[in-house]
């Protein structure tokens, strides 16, 4: 029997991640805010459609749900993908991508490779705020090696401790792996698939 889109929803409940999520896109209109203050000095400037709907969107967060969960799906596939045994073996680094984010704390990880087995990606699989453009690719020693050649070693590193980023921990609430739900493999895809349709909004 495979798992209701109850059980997955609550999953993500218990660790506080759509609430999180509405918490982290404040921050980010903050910043957009911030931003654009100088055309705001000139007249009233409104916030996006998409943006308002974000900050108005209460329990249980439909808004937030229909917005972040193809995200998600999206993660929880490309983790399954890179950890097939063929990819593990022919792939053994995941490298962070996240050179088209604006979050300064992710693009501080940008071009970082750890082992996928490494306790980085318990905490800095994407997505690791809201909204969130990073991802993660497989890396072949091969390509590595030859990136390095190619005098590209400071953007493919794999000697950086954690304990050395100036920000240690994603936006609260999105500090883990959603790869790693606890979500039968083969229930998975007809799950998600049902997730990002509407029923969701009935619960």
């Amino acid at each position: 029997m495979g798992v209701t889109e109850d059980q997955v929803l609550r999953e993500l409940q218990a660790r506080n991640f759509f609430a999180a999520a509405k918490t982290s896109y404040l921050g980010h209109v903050e910043r957009w805010i911030a931003l654009y203050s100088a055309q705001q000095a000139q007249g009233e400037r409104r916030l996006p459609k998409e943006d308002r709907e974000i900050i108005e969107d209460e329990p249980p967060y439909p808004k937030i749900i229909a917005r972040l969960m193809p995200l998600v799906f999206s993660a929880v596939q490309r983790w399954e993908q890179m950890n097939t045994p063929r990819i593990q073996e022919g792939r053994p680094w995941l490298r962070y991508v996240g050179n088209a984010c604006q979050h300064p704390e992710h693009q501080e990880k940008h071009g970082l490779l750890y082992p996928r087995d490494h306790p980085f990606w318990d905490e800095w699989y994407p997505p690791n705020s809201f909204p969130c453009l990073c991802s993660v690719t497989s890396v072949s020693r091969s390509l590595l090696e030859r990136r390095r050649t190619e005098g590209q070693r400071s953007k493919w590193r794999t000697d950086v401790p954690v304990s050395s980023f100036q920000y240690l921990h994603p936006d609260e609430g999105f500090a883990f792996n959603v790869g790693k739900l606890s979500v039968p493999m083969k229930s998975r895809s007809s799950v998600w698939s049902r997730l990002l349709g509407k029923r969701w909004i009935r619960l």
